[in-house]
């Protein structure tokens, strides 16, 4: 839409340099083929300058006023986006201080917490397990033990854990609401990079197996996280984002 506009005032602008250039020629060209006897039609030349050409030339000098406003009005606009942005990037790096604040504190690690609440009570060898077996496991049997999560109401998290969330979900907010005056791609990445691929799997997966947090899982299912599907428990869970990968 705005480049449709940039258009019209330069073609606007551009016919007001042809008006000029065309009333100048004209002029040049009655006055080059007219001879000295026929002197008296100079009057005729004023006449022809004063009542045409003078009126041309005022309403090329309005189109050129009016592409000076647009051209103000565009600085304006640019002067206001990087300010915007400044002001966007000020709160976003103080919520991934936070985030950082949040990290130092002692978690619980999201795949064996599940575990210790599922798996462990049907499967004691899993106290054995690497970490990559555990979630293995999990990507097997993800929809029984979310399901069973969901109807039990049993999965609770710790303090630390929830306010990393917290801060999470409220960051991914903050830039979906500043998407028209911001590059939301680079910020999101950012935000991903703050955190351990453990962290964002908790991130991703909490809101999912807590059916009160529909509405966190949505925005982050319509934020294009960029997911490696190894980090995830199982690779179909990929088609929930709108990933680049």
């Amino acid at each position: 839409m705005k480049d449709n506009q940039d258009k019209g005032y330069v073609i606007i602008l551009c016919m007001g340099f042809l008006i000029i250039a065309a009333a100048l020629f004209a002029a040049i060209f009655f006055l080059h083929h007219i001879a000295d006897y026929e002197l008296p039609k100079y009057a005729q030349i004023g006449s022809f300058l004063g009542g045409t050409i003078g009126p041309i030339f005022s309403v090329a000098a309005t189109v050129f006023f009016i592409g000076a406003l647009y051209l103000q009005r565009k600085t304006l606009e640019s002067q206001i986006g990087i300010s915007k942005q400044q002001s966007f990037e000020i709160t976003f790096f103080n919520l991934i201080k936070t985030i950082g604040a949040t990290r130092n504190q002692k978690q619980d690690t999201f795949t064996n917490y599940l575990i210790e609440q599922i798996a462990l009570k049907e499967t004691p060898a899993f106290i054995n397990y690497t970490n990559k077996e555990r979630i293995e496991y999990l990507g097997k049997n993800y929809d029984r033990i979310a399901d069973h999560i969901k109807k039990t109401s049993i999965f609770t998290v710790s303090t630390a854990s929830h306010s990393l969330y917290k801060s999470f979900i409220m960051t991914l907010r903050y830039i979906n609401e500043n998407r028209t005056c911001i590059n939301s791609k680079i910020y999101i990445e950012i935000l991903c990079a703050s955190l351990a691929w453990d962290e964002i799997r908790f991130c991703i997966y909490y809101p999912i197996l807590r059916p009160n947090l529909a509405n966190d899982f949505a925005l982050v299912k319509n934020s294009n996280l960029t997911i490696p599907v190894g980090s995830l428990y199982r690779k179909d869970h990929a088609d929930w984002f709108k990933s680049d990968e």
